[in-house]
This record gives C-alpha cells, sequence and structure tokens, in this order.
C-alpha cells in the first residue's frame, strides 16, 4: 500500500494470504473509504476480509458487513522513483522521545509550529525551532559517526508517522543531505516481524 500528498509519501508491503486470486491487481482507493474500513477491522477483526470490484465500484466485505465505493481514476504516481536508495547518513533514535522532543520544540517554531530543525552530529541529534516569539532546543543521543548535517522538516509530518507506528521502540532516521528527501523506518525484530515492510519518505523544507 503506498499513499502521497507530493510532500511525503508512506510505503508498506505485507505479506499475507490471498485466497482464490492470481496475477496481480493494481486499485486505487479514496482516504475515506480506507478511514471506514479501518473502522470496520477495529470492530471484527478476526473475520475474513473480501474484496471484489466491477467496472466502477469497489467492495469490502468483512463478516455480514459491505462497503461499497467508486473507485478512484487516473494513474498512481511512479512512486519507486521517490523511494531514496544511497541516504547513508543514519541515526537510530527512540520512538517516543523523539516525538516528546518534536511536541516541545515545535511549539517555537516558524508558521505556528509546523517547522523544527534537526541537527546531526556525532552520538547527538538536536532538534531546534525558532522565531520571533522565542527559541527551543532539545538534545537526543544516538550512535552516529559520520560529518555533522542540519536539514529542516514539517513537524507535523514527522508527528504523525511517530503515531502511526506505534509502540515501536526505535526507529531510524535516514538523511542524505538537506536538500533531498529524508527516510524514517520502523525498527522491527528480525526474529519475530519478517513479513512487514514500512518506509515513510517525508521531503525537507527549504
Amino acid at each position: 500500500m503506498v499513499a502521497t500528498d507530493g510532500h511525503r509519501l508512506a510505503y508498506i508491503e505485507q505479506r499475507v494470504d490471498v485466497k482464490d486470486y492470481a496475477g496481480e491487481k493494481r486499485t486505487l482507493i479514496p482516504r475515506k473509504t480506507l478511514v471506514e474500513l479501518h473502522t470496520l477491522l477495529a470492530v471484527c477483526p478476526e473475520d475474513d476480509f473480501l474484496f471484489a470490484e466491477d467496472e466502477t465500484n469497489l467492495f469490502f466485505g468483512l463478516g455480514r458487513r459491505v462497503l461499497t465505493a467508486r473507485e478512484l481514476a487516473g494513474v498512481f504516481p511512479n512512486y519507486r522513483d521517490v523511494l531514496p536508495n544511497s541516504n547513508d547518513k543514519v541515526a537510530v533514535l527512540n520512538q517516543g522521545e523523539l516525538a516528546t522532543s518534536i511536541l516541545r520544540v515545535a511549539q517555537f517554531g516558524e508558521d505556528h509550529g509546523s517547522s523544527v530543525t534537526f541537527h546531526l552530529q556525532k552520538n547527538e541529534l538536536t532538534v531546534k525551532a525558532n522565531s520571533e516569539e522565542g527559541e527551543s532546543q532539545d538534545t537526543l543521543s544516538t550512535l552516529y559517526e559520520l560529518e555533522p548535517l542540519t536539514v529542516k522538516f514539517n513537524s507535523q509530518y514527522l508527528l504523525q508517522f511517530l503515531k502511526a507506528v506505534g509502540e515501536t521502540d526505535q526507529i531510524k532516521l535516514a538523511l542524505k543531505d538537506a536538500r533531498s528527501a529524508g527516510e524514517i523506518i520502523p525498527m522491527v525484530d528480525s526474529a519475530t516481524d519478517t513479513e512487514c515492510q514500512y518506509r515513510y519518505i517525508v521531503m525537507p523544507l527549504r
């Protein structure tokens, strides 16, 4: 599953058992439909999930419930060209500590707290924000030995990702430079979770 708004992109690949289907199918699903599906799945997590379609509509079955939606027309962007493959400046951070740090610092950011600056240097990440009303910064420990790097992000984009990954203990922040897209990946235990890949790509602020 892939979603993008032009400023960020979320990509998840999950291996699941699919019955009675062969081949490949790509479908554009409206965001509102996905929100409704999320609600239904929370109510009926144990039921089989059924999917069908005709020329214009999508049908999602869950237990005794059926959700119908109109399929979106058009062609989805070539997202594979956006996925970074050379972000070699990597920091591993605690998910909860990073979220708390951004929340604490972003209130002093420009545009009502929408921007924060990351300064990555040896063994630490400094989160900064400033505006006419004041400034704030917080420092987190991380294993990092490469050259210093400074990059600015939309704080809300980062917080929404950190909320979406839930109780993941650690995340990996991979950067290339101040102008290229950054990537955040939840760290998983490869011994217990080998079937899921989640990547979140976010463009920096200029």
